[in-house]
């Protein structure tokens, strides 16, 4: 299970799309909505941390960009991947991945997802629970599909300059990372997230959905309990969102019963403070774990040993707090500016019949 931790991210993009669409669903039809508002407040909760992370990451990248690359490859290479990683477009380019704060590809994809929300939300809620049932089952469908692809497409790597060389395979890179591969797991999460919007508002089949919970939660033990690698096909998959119906099912429950033993959980005060750290400890592992292994190595040591990760996962922990704490103090400012930026955004016409 410890093997398929990348199902995380899959967890959060369908997370995403449910709390977004569980929390603007009924904002947008407002006359207060501002679409550059929302834009602002979305930047503004996601490049904070990223910046950090990234930043203090990138001499440890440029050094062996620069010791790995004969001039003028490794100048082009590293300005090339750092414009292209602080834009926070990296994901569009899968030779950039893999080498400046890895991690934060996903955030790269979680703002194209939060470009598309407020007209994603507008089409879906526009249609009937009916439709929007069939919208939810074939996005399910749709994750599928980039596995498939990966399978079709030859993994050999064209010949191209040095500078655009990635270290991993690119038509794997390009199949796991491109951002519109990773919608359909959105587009779950917002169907569930608005249906349970629409199920408060009238009796919804209550031992249907503790079912459905109940499946999807014994499904996905045992799926993420299967040997790895076993099945190509599936851990292709479930790298692009082959559980988000059985997040979205866990999420929607938990949304409509809230007085269940497991949200009284959820709701502890220490795991609120860590969810809180989260995203800040996503971000920061990379830089804070090649950091450390530097340092061992510099010692004379053998680099990150177990007692090592023990110390990283400590340090971890400590300045993901310290950075979470910075994010809640800047971003109030940070957004402001940010809307100031967006000021000459004006609702589109598509978002003003919503």
């Amino acid at each position: 299970m410890v093997n398929r931790a990348y199902v995380g991210v899959s967890f959060f993009f369908v997370l995403s799309g449910f709390v977004l669409a569980y929390t603007y669903s009924g904002k947008l039809v407002g006359a207060g909505f501002s679409l550059r508002s929302f834009y602002a407040r979305r930047v503004g909760r996601i490049y904070p941390a990223f910046f950090i992370g990234t930043l203090l990451h990138w001499p440890l990248f440029a050094w062996s960009q620069m010791t790995s690359l004969p001039s003028p490859d490794s100048y082009v290479r590293t300005g090339g991947v750092t414009l292209l990683t602080f834009s926070l477009v990296q994901s569009f380019f899968p030779w950039s991945l893999g080498q400046l704060n890895a991690p934060a590809w996903s955030v790269s994809v979680e703002l194209f997802l939060y470009a598309c929300f407020p007209w994603l939300i507008g089409m879906l809620g526009r249609v009937s629970n009916r439709r929007l049932s069939w919208i939810f089952l074939a996005s399910l469908a749709a994750c599928w599909g980039p596995a498939l692809l990966h399978l079709m497409l030859p993994q050999g790597e064209s010949a191209m300059p040095p500078w655009m060389r990635s270290p991993y395979p690119l038509t794997s890179t390009w199949i796991a990372s491109f951002p519109v591969f990773h919608l359909p797991q959105f587009v779950a999460g917002a169907a569930a997230g608005l249906w349970v919007v629409r199920s408060a508002r009238v009796a919804c089949p209550v031992r249907l959905l503790h079912s459905l919970a109940a499946c999807s939660l014994v499904l996905g033990v045992l799926i993420l309990s299967m040997p790895s690698k076993q099945n190509i096909l599936v851990d292709l998959a479930l790298n692009h969102g082959a559980l988000a119906g059985c997040f979205a099912v866990l999420f929607a429950w938990l949304a409509l019963f809230p007085d269940l033993g497991l949200s009284r959980l959820l709701s502890w005060r220490p795991l609120v403070v860590l969810g809180d750290a989260s995203y800040a400890m996503y971000i920061l592992q990379m830089p804070v774990m090649a950091w450390l292994d530097w340092g061992m190595k510099r010692c004379g040591l053998e680099g990150l040993s177990l007692p090592g990760f023990g110390v990283g996962f400590v340090l971890l922990t400590l300045l993901s707090l310290l950075c979470t704490r910075w994010e809640d103090g800047v971003r109030p400012e940070f957004t402001r500016v940010l809307t100031m930026v967006f000021s000459r955004w004006r609702h589109s016409h598509g978002l003003k019949s919503l």
